[in-house]
């Protein structure tokens, strides 16, 4: 009799255990304890939406906003790791680790002197990796940071968009020989998916800057595509205020107003504090805000 208790017992925990491995395979091994439920959430979310690029991108822009993207980049790795050769896994991971990157702040060629950053070197790595298989390498004059053209075979929009995220902004316009074929890529980008927001958006961010719409105001042409990119996914409001917010040091008033606009949709931006100091607008620290923002940056 005790024979058999104890067969039965045993094999309720061989059963038990056949569940929690099937529930511990998702998350490419990890203990499943690992992360908050709400991380954990994010996570599944972006393992079930793998196979759809549409889906992915909402997600990921959800993500951005709600400072998940770590989560949903895992989550995109672990669908990747069960189907390594499938293009639209691998493209969806690539595009949610580049905003990982272009969220954290700027990836140099030495990452070790970023502790922002540093921490996502593996995932930088891995997203370089599979872009490479679909691009080609230019480099950036000014830091030696390679810009990913994406092959003219390869009809991706995610997979450009991409390629932006993964350059430090800022770096395709300093360097003009490469900021000619970005603007290239961006409108092709738009025309593989007219109806691909954030294409339009990164467009419009990586139109060659000039002596007026830097110094004075937007070009019309940028700022129709921001519009466009806003009404396409509402979700792109924040960043569309924060780049209009970037481009008027030469008119405070305006550049106060976008700025506030930015922090209302996007409180939580970790990097608030600094754009607050630079953009010489003290008053807008004043609303609530992460503990964790910090004051400074070290911009070595």
């Amino acid at each position: 009799m005790k024979i058999k208790k104890q067969s039965k017992l045993v094999t309720r925990l061989l059963q038990g255990s056949v569940v929690c491995v099937a529930v511990g395979a998702f998350g490419a091994g990890r203990n499943p304890a690992l992360g908050t439920p709400t991380q954990r959430k994010w996570e599944r979310r972006a393992y079930l939406c793998a196979d759809n690029l549409q889906a992915a991108r909402h997600l990921i822009n959800e993500s951005v906003l709600a400072l998940q993207t770590r989560w949903v980049t895992k989550g995109f790795e672990q669908a990747l790791a069960e189907k390594p050769h499938d293009f639209i896994r691998r493209v969806n991971f690539i595009h949610a680790a580049s905003e990982v990157l272009s969220c954290s702040f700027p990836v140099r060629e030495n990452l070790s002197q970023w502790p922002v950053v540093s921490s996502d070197k593996p995932v930088y790595d891995k997203a370089v990796t599979l872009i490479s298989k679909y691009a080609t390498k230019v480099n950036s004059a000014m830091y030696h940071v390679p810009y990913w053209h994406i092959k003219a075979e390869v009809n991706s929009p995610d997979l450009i968009v991409a390629a932006f995220n993964l350059v430090p902004f800022g770096e395709i316009l300093l360097d003009k020989p490469v900021g000619k074929i970005a603007v290239q890529d961006a409108q092709r980008a738009t025309t593989l998916d007219p109806t691909f927001a954030e294409a339009w958006f990164v467009r419009g961010k990586d139109e060659p800057e000039t002596e007026t719409n830097r110094r004075q105001k937007l070009s019309t042409q940028v700022q129709t595509m921001w519009i466009k990119a806003g009404k396409l996914d509402s979700t792109l409001a924040p960043f569309i205020y924060y780049a209009r917010a970037m481009t008027e040091f030469n008119n405070p008033k305006q550049q106060h107003k976008d700025l506030a606009e930015y922090i209302k949709l996007f409180p939580n931006d970790p990097w608030r504090n600094i754009l607050c100091t630079m953009m010489k607008c003290p008053d807008l620290k004043k609303l609530p805000v992460n503990p964790q923002m910090p004051d400074v940056a070290d911009l070595r």
